[in-house]
């Protein structure tokens, strides 16, 4: 809403915004859509009008246009809040600078485009109290000016409130809700059922010129379907062929020259009225279609009224301006036949304009959608008639020459209407004396713009009666002669100068002539008034009753015919010329089609016709002779196609025949299947709700999870080339001689002290000393930064030799305390001992050296000395295993020089001066483990440049010597080791040749067969840094792997390469196994850990080590870096657990020291911590039962049971039923208007039967033509049968059910008759439909009542309800006239059962004398219970879940002699079990209802993986007498939903007998169910394969709700399924489940395939324009 002040200022208040929504739908693209409304919520746009107050000026109702503003303006596409507040105001100053002074304000509550682009503004004008300028006034001023154009103005009486206003404001909110049954899916997109479309799907396509709105389409006569499609022939029902009341509809045309039709229009409409009632002909509905174009300006407006009087009102604010240019009449008609609703059929269009059409279209027989196909399409369809009334002066005559005026000859010839140009004076009698005729006529002779002479037969009904000839000749010519059978001139009753109306009877004379001497081009129309008629249809599938109301050329067409005539024994149409009445097709020979077809006869097939318009000339042979009718045909041209070429989306472009060139990230054969990177799948719900076009692992993003970023980034930091360099020196008197000369090695290392290859030094001297008995650590680390200072320390002086007990001495200790003092990773650690370390491997200390030692990667060299020199004096009692250890799986070196060898020169001085030259600043490429030595052939390594230095470093804690080679490009090159000697160690380096291809395998020979261990190092600034992350989000969580955990080792790559790398890495254990293999993803921002791995990867014991080999690939370079990995302990507890005590207390099926192992079910095994299942099953555990295909539609398929059709089965005609039948009357429009909802109405259906017939007297979402029916068609006697049709008319009730779920509602009082059909077809359970019998009859013991329905009613979840209808009539008048609350009206007590959705219990006993006690657990999240008591003289107790008494004074919804209904509102109970008891003489019966969002839907499969399965069991219908049942429970697996959490126990079964369920007990049952997986099932639920022992069983369903409260829900199956009943030649399984061909689908196989966009409905296909056979596989050829 716009609130403009009088100086043109747009006001604005802080609390008013609406938004548009971005669901608008706007639709340009056909003129004959004249106008897209832009009203909220369908089309989005809705800004909101408030009035309050009487006037304190004058107001009025203004619609029209400006110039300033156009549809793009408002468009929410383009819209710009700004600029169009702007725009406004400079309308409001505009509209004050038109209207002067007295303006006041200028409220815009609504725009519309009309056209293509004209945006109509509904606006409120108002004025000073006292203005000066009147209406008229108003109207010239806006009429004078070229910018502003008014359409309709209208004096109010109510103010607009000037305080508030509203802007536009754009808002795209994402769907939350889908309207129509459609499903909202998690990409907050809808999932639209067939026929509906738009975000919320919100649209609705009715085929056949059906008429949308709120979802349903009004349907034209003849056609019972959901959205108007063929459909196979079901049941007769007789309001779809209802011509008892007419629409009146007038199409008037509003440019100034209109000026006088429209005065005599309003003048003369209580005149056309009266016509009307005259002929007895009810006027359902009064509808205007208003229309103006002056270029570019195009206006069309469309409004229904109930009544003349509104109707009149509506036309005298109507307002006329100049137009020169001629106007869309085609694009009015079309609205007028469109748009409302409220459009009865057999309605006659008057058309009133003084122009041509504005269209110049090219004669065209093709079915496309331009305005003359679709109003001749819409105006056969709907049996109209057209009127077109052209006025002219007679000094500015029309010329009707051009191709713009034939386009309106052409549409009248086929629909079989009129063309009548007029002298503007004629007008008055026009409609004052010729109209009247045209009301209720049927043509039975027509022929358009012919110029012969001609003999027409008049042919009534009854000899006795009129007919009406009508001759119309155009501008120039004069009305021919018309003579009778003996050549009198006949004299017109009505005339005109181009029109003649003569009025004859049969008895008279049977025939006219038409003669003169030049005779002109005219219009002959011969009609008589009756109310019988004739319907003709056409469907290439002879299954279908009806379709189209026109044929095709070029495919096989079969007619149908509806005859309303009582006693039709003959049909024969022949097809005439509709210019000269010459025969296109002979007489066609009829065949009566099924009783159950609307239309009942079927004429010869044709697959071809003229294009054009043609005559059905019908003779229709009945008891009282023949009668004949002429009805309108027209052969269309079906829109040509060719072969479909090969489709490729997303960018896609075709490459040959069949393949395509996908666009980046896009794969499959058109292009559909996205490339889901980092470990993401396809999403079944892509692009929206936050959705791309794949589900992302966690901690990636992405459309197609190509993003990878570090909310928050590490805090590590990566020194790629400073290193330290630590000595570590057992400083013990034992130590000394063998390190005598450990200072030279170092001077020799170190170049005397002028070496820069390290930023500082740590010096660590250790040895164990005795303090008062105890042995102690004496440890010294020293840090210096410079080479110099450290050689000056690393002197004997400096260490520091002296006395130290012999035996064990803290050598780890040591270590670890200068790891703590090097400030560099990557560094080394020279570590010399001649004693095993105090402590174990096992002790805490030893793995915190080893993590940190990886970690960091810091290489230690530990070399054993023999003590004081000598080997003699080496111990013999250890190994030095932990030693040896540590080097080992720290990827460091150990020597031991405390065993025989044989050397040259000093080992300990060798040792450093050689490798202590080469190992710094170095990458370790590959590692090895080699358990024999002697010789051994590595795996391929690479080494990144020719320029670095490489080296192969070998060491065995027992192997000697060895010699090693090299060989690249299938060259062998043997290495030299270094020229320093030391034993069990040796370096060599590798010499690179120019052009090398630097791939490299290695071949080793040691002096032994003893383990060794190789590795291949580089001397380069080339890095890369390993952590580990539990998912992508993370940068680097840990720089371990935890033990027992699942992570994604990360990585960091110290330079960037001059192209994207291909990053992978394998990972072997210490016996050199490769465990795993993956590649690495880079991420994308946030990281320093810049690659992650796309497999996790575990380690299954704390503190071991392992290797991982990265190689990184360029175009241009391999690189190769190889880092240990730790495997730390887990701390806590994991998967649940708690710790208590100190140790975990683990659940959900995990066990062990951090319940890290889980208990696999189902068969599965333990592999890496997690369950690896079989097939069938998945979860963590493998507890869940997996489903072949998830129905993802019904995971969000909310089902509630809002009851989309209520059908009322009425028996009529009998005594017992007079009095309730009135009742019924009286009270239907309240339950009518209580249930329906204006927003999606309801589908009302009324059957009637007796002893002797079944009717189905209406069916419609009006809710006026179903009330009219219900007041018409039940009708009244006093017959007593033995026995009515009851059951029969449940089955024929049945087939009148088009949108479920369905709740039906029989009322009967005599016994029922043996069906007609078989009994199992009558009982035969069906899906989505509730039956509730309400059994009025004398006896109402409901043990009596007929066991069928008894059946019917509870395997439906129905009620049985015995009333007395006697009882019922005894109250006062007044009571009976009551509105439906009252306690004895039974349909007020039934009003509400629309929304009970769950039958908790239903039960009864054969003796309640006693009373009875039922007890059932309610749920807190049920708000009402309602109880239904039944037995003679019934009475009720109920306690709650506290065990305390409920007052049921206010709930009684329904009180009877046999039957009590009790509503007990349960908001604020706690879940518990109630209890009710319940008295009666003799058997009682109580059923209990709960409305709530807890709902259980069971389904039937023949597979425990089957997500789909039927709604009705198929046992019987298979020699197994067994299925599994499917349960779900609405949104449990949602986190959102009320019902998150609830589960299902246990399902009693056992058989039952529905009328006495306490004479079978048998066979009781309590079944498991086994829990399908939450997210991959819609169906959560599954038992195992149930056997059937019972025609009838009871299931009772108990579970636990997501409030710990039990719950319970009851159902009734039976096993009546028949092999039978599968269609279209489906056999069945051992189940009884069809199985259906390649062509159909559907539970029963009863769906087709349909091809090229067709749609199956109702058991055929319904194909587009174009193309036809049963599958919709043929079209005609371009």
């Amino acid at each position: 809403m716009f609130l403009i002040d009088n100086n043109g200022r747009v006001k604005t208040h802080k609390n008013w915004q609406f938004p548009i929504r971005e669901v608008c739908h706007f639709d340009f693209s056909s003129v004959g859509k004249d106008q897209t409304e832009m009203t909220a919520p369908a089309l989005g746009l809705l800004l909101l009008l408030l009035l309050v107050g009487l006037a304190a000026g004058v107001q009025y109702d203004i619609r029209g246009n400006i110039d300033l503003i156009r549809s793009y303006d408002i468009n929410p596409e383009f819209y710009d809040e700004k600029d169009f507040t702007e725009k406004l105001e400079k309308v409001s100053a505009r509209m004050a600078e038109i209207i002067g002074s007295d303006f006041k304000d200028f409220i815009v509550h609504n725009y519309v485009i009309h056209g293509e682009d004209t945006a109509v503004f509904h606006a409120h004008l108002s004025l000073s109290s006292n203005p000066s300028v009147s209406r008229q006034d108003i109207i010239d001023r806006i009429v004078a000016t070229e910018d502003v154009q008014i359409y309709f103005l209208q004096q109010k009486e109510l103010e607009v409130q000037t305080d508030v206003s509203s802007r536009f404001r754009v808002v795209r909110a994402d769907v939350d809700h889908c309207l129509h049954g459609g499903i909202l899916l998690p990409n907050a997109t809808c999932s639209c059922l067939p026929y509906y479309s738009g975000a919320n799907c919100e649209i609705v396509s009715c085929r056949n010129n059906g008429i949308g709105q709120n979802g349903r389409c009004i349907c034209p006569p003849g056609l019972y379907s959901a959205h108007c499609e063929a459909r196979t022939c079901s049941t007769k029902i007789e309001s779809v062929v209802d011509f008892s009341s007419q629409s009146l509809i007038l199409v008037i045309n509003t440019r100034t020259s209109m000026a006088y039709d429209l005065n005599v229009i309003i003048e003369n409409i209580p005149v056309l009225v009266q016509d009307y009632q005259n002929q007895n002909v009810n006027v359902a509905s009064y509808i205007v279609t208003i229309f103006r174009y002056s270029a570019p300006v195009y206006f069309m407006e469309t409004t229904s009224f109930t009544t003349s009087d509104d109707m009149l009102n509506y036309l005298q604010g109507v307002t006329i301006a100049p137009s020169k240019d001629d106007q869309p009449i085609l694009d009015a008609i079309n609205s007028a036949q469109s748009t409302q609703v409220s459009m009865r059929p057999k309605s006659i269009v008057y058309v009133f304009a003084d122009s041509e059409n504005m269209i110049d279209p090219t004669p065209s027989t093709r079915l496309s959608n331009n305005n003359e196909s679709m109003v001749v399409q819409q105006t056969l369809a709907w049996r109209n008639k057209i009127v077109l009334v052209l006025s002219q002066w007679t000094a500015t005559p029309l010329d009707p020459t051009a191709n713009h005026f034939d386009v309106l000859r052409r549409v009248v010839t086929a629909v079989h209407g009129d063309l009548l140009i007029v002298d503007k004076t004629e007008l008055m009698d026009v409609l004052h004396f010729l109209l009247f005729y045209f009301i209720n006529g049927q043509n039975n002779y027509v022929q358009y713009y012919n110029n012969v002479a001609k003999t027409i037969p008049i042919l009534s009904d009854a000899s006795t009666q009129n007919s009406y000839l009508l001759l119309s000749v155009e501008n120039g010519d004069s009305i021919p002669n018309v003579q009778d059978k003996n050549g009198k001139m006949l004299t017109p009753s009505v005339s005109g100068k181009r029109f003649a109306l003569y009025r004859i009877q049969q008895s008279v004379t049977d025939l006219v002539t038409i003669s003169a001497d030049t005779i002109p081009r005219h219009n002959t129309r011969v009609w008589f008034t009756s109310p019988d008629d004739i319907l003709i249809s056409y469907s290439d599938d002879d299954t279908v009753d009806n379709n189209y109301a026109h044929t095709f050329n070029g495919f096989r067409q079969r007619p149908a015919v509806y005859s309303s005539f009582a006693s039709t024994s003959g049909v024969t149409v022949t097809r005439l010329d509709s210019y000269n009445s010459s025969t296109i097709l002979p007489a066609s020979a009829f065949a009566a089609k099924s009783t159950s077809c609307v239309f009942q006869y079927q004429l010869t097939a044709t697959s071809s016709c003229p294009p054009g318009p043609f005559v059905h000339n019908v003779v229709v042979a009945t008891a009282n002779g023949n009668k004949y009718r002429v009805v309108p045909g027209y052969c269309f041209t079906p829109d040509p196609h060719s072969a479909p070429l090969w489709a490729c989306i997303n960018n896609g472009t075709r490459k040959g025949v069949q393949s395509c060139n996908c666009a980046a990230n896009w794969q499959g054969a058109h292009c559909e299947v996205p490339q889901c990177q980092n470990g993401g799948s396809q999403d079944k719900f892509p692009n929206g709700g936050g959705h791309g076009n794949c589900v992302c692992p966690f901690g990636i993003t992405g459309s197609f999870c190509e993003i990878m970023s570090c909310p928050s980034t590490s805090p590590d930091t990566f020194e790629s080339y400073q290193r330290s360099f630590a000595l570590v020196v057992q400083n013990s008197l034992s130590a000394n001689q063998a390190l005598v000369r450990l200072n030279d090695g170092l001077t020799a290392m170190l170049n005397k002290g002028q070496s820069d290859d390290f930023e500082d030094f740590v010096l660590t001297t250790f040895k164990a000393r005795t303090i008062n008995g105890q042995s102690v650590p004496d440890i010294t680390s020293s840090k210096f930064s410079s080479a110099s200072a450290f050689l000056n320390a690393t002197t004997d002086v400096g260490i520091g030799y002296s006395y130290s007990p012999s035996g064990l001495q803290p050598g780890l200790f040591a270590l670890e305390s200068t790891m703590k003092s090097m400030d560099y990773d990557k560094s080394s650690i020279f570590f010399f001992t001649d004693s095993a370390p105090v402590i174990t491997a096992s002790a805490t200390n030893f793995s915190d050296i080893v993590q940190t030692a990886i970690e960091r990667q810091i290489e230690i060299s530990i070399v054993i000395i023999p003590p004081y020199g000598s080997l003699d004096l080496c111990p013999t009692n250890t190994l030095f295993e932990e030693y040896e250890d540590l080097a080992r799986i720290t990827g460091g070196n150990f020597i031991n020089f405390c065993q025989q060898y044989t050397t040259s020169g000093d080992p300990v001085f060798n040792f450093i001066a050689s490798y202590g030259s080469t190992h710094h600043h170095t990458e370790v490429v590959s590692f090895y483990t080699v358990p024999d030595c002697s010789n051994f052939t590595s795996r391929d390594f690479y080494i990144s440049s020719a320029s670095n230095d490489a080296y192969a470093v070998v060491y065995s804690p027992t192997v000697q010597s060895f010699s090693v080679a090299v060989t690249v490009a299938g060259a062998s090159q043997a290495l030299v080791p270094d020229s320093h000697s030391v034993p069990f160690f040796a370096s060599f380096q590798i010499k690179i040749a120019t052009g090398s291809t630097l791939n490299y395998t290695l071949q080793l020979n040691g002096s032994s067969s003893d383990q060794c261990f190789v590795r291949i190092t580089e001397r380069s600034q080339f890095s890369t840094y390993l952590g580990f992350s539990p998912d992508p989000s993370f940068d680097r969580f840990s720089k371990d792997l935890t033990y027992a955990t699942h992570q994604q080792p990360v990585l960091h790559l110290s330079s960037t390469l001059q192209s994207d790398p291909y990053v992978s890495t394998s990972t072997y254990d210490d016996q050199n196994k490769e465990t795993t293999y993956s590649s690495f993803d880079k991420r994308t921002s946030g990281c320093k850990y810049e690659y992650i791995m796309k497999d996790p990867i575990t380690c299954d014991r704390a503190g071991d080590t392992f290797t991982m080999e990265t190689t990184i690939k360029t175009n241009e370079v391999t690189i190769m870096r190889t880092q240990r990995a730790f495997c730390s302990d887990l701390v806590g507890c994991i998967n649940g657990g708690i710790l208590l005590g100190g140790s975990c207390q683990c659940v959900n099926g995990y066990t062990s020291l951090h319940c890290e192992l889980p208990t696999c079910q189902n068969g599965g095994t333990v592999v890496d911590f997690k369950c690896q299942c079989d097939a069938k099953h998945d979860g963590e555990l493998c507890q869940y039962t997996k489903c072949n295909d998830w129905n993802f539609v019904e995971t969000h398929d909310p089902r509630e049971y809002n009851f989309q059709q209520v059908v009322f089965v009425v028996e009529v005609n009998t005594k017992n039923m007079v009095v309730p039948t009135s009742i019924l009357q009286k009270n239907i429009q309240a339950f009518v208007d209580t249930t329906d909802n204006i927003n999606l109405p309801k589908q009302y259906t009324l059957v009637t039967f007796d002893d002797n017939n079944i009717r189905v007297i209406a069916s419609s979402t009006q809710k006026d033509v179903f009330l009219a029916a219900f007041q018409n068609g039940i009708t009244f006697g006093t017959n007593s049968p033995s026995a009515v049709m009851g059951l029969d008319a449940i089955n024929t009730a049945y087939a009148t059910l088009l949108d479920l779920p369905g709740i039906m509602y029989v009322f009967t009082a005599n016994p029922t008759a043996k069906p007609n059909a078989t009994y199992p077809v009558v009982v035969r359970q069906r899906f989505g439909v509730q039956v509730n019998i309400v059994w009025m009859g004398t006896d109402l013991t409901l043990a009596n009542i007929n066991s069928y329905y008894s059946v019917i009613a509870r395997q439906s979840n129905g009620r049985i309800l015995p009333v007395n209808g006697l009882f019922t009539a005894q109250v006062s008048i007044s009571a009976v006239l009551t509105p439906p609350s009252e306690k004895f009206q039974i349909l007020g007590a039934l009003t509400p059962t629309v929304n009970e959705n769950q039958l908790i219990l239903d039960d009864g006993a054969k003796d309640c004398s006693a009373g009875v006690n039922y007890q059932f657990p309610v749920g807190n999240l049920a708000t009402t219970l309602v109880l239904a008591a039944t037995g003679t003289g019934v009475s009720v107790t109920v306690t709650d879940e506290n065990s305390k008494s409920v007052d049921l004074t206010n709930s009684s919804t329904f009180t009877d002699v046999n039957t009590l209904i009790r509503t007990i509102n349960t908001v604020g109970h706690s879940g518990g079990s109630w209890n009710v008891k319940v008295k009666s003489t003799g058997n009682c019966f109580l059923q209990v209802r709960v409305n709530s969002p807890l709902q259980v839907v069971p389904k039937f499969t023949n597979d425990q993986g089957d997500d789909y399965g039927s709604g009705t069991p198929r046992v019987g219908a298979g020699a197994t007498a067994a299925s599994y049942i499917t349960f779900r429970i609405l949104d449990s697996y949602n986190s959102d939903s009320n019902n998150f959490g609830s589960f299902i126990t246990v399902i009693e079964s056992a058989d039952t007998d529905p009328a006495t369920p306490w004479s079978t007990t048998s066979n009781f049952k309590n079944t498991t169910v086994l829990v399908r997986d939450p997210v991959g099932c819609a169906s959560q639920f599954v038992t195992p394969l149930l056997t059937w022992t019972s025609t009838y069983m009871k299931f009772v369903v108990r579970g636990i709700d997501s409030n710990n409260n039990n719950f319970q829900r009851t159902f009734f199956f039976n096993k009546n399924a028949n092999k039978s009943d599968c269609q279209n030649g489906a056999g069945v399984d051992a189940y009884g489940f069809c199985q259906c061909d390649a062509k159909h689908w559907g539970n029963l196989c009863q769906m087709r395939r349909c091809q090229n966009g067709g749609v199956s409905a109702y058991g055929v296909c319904d194909c587009p324009n174009g193309y036809y056979g049963d599958f919709c596989e043929q079209y005609i050829s371009t």
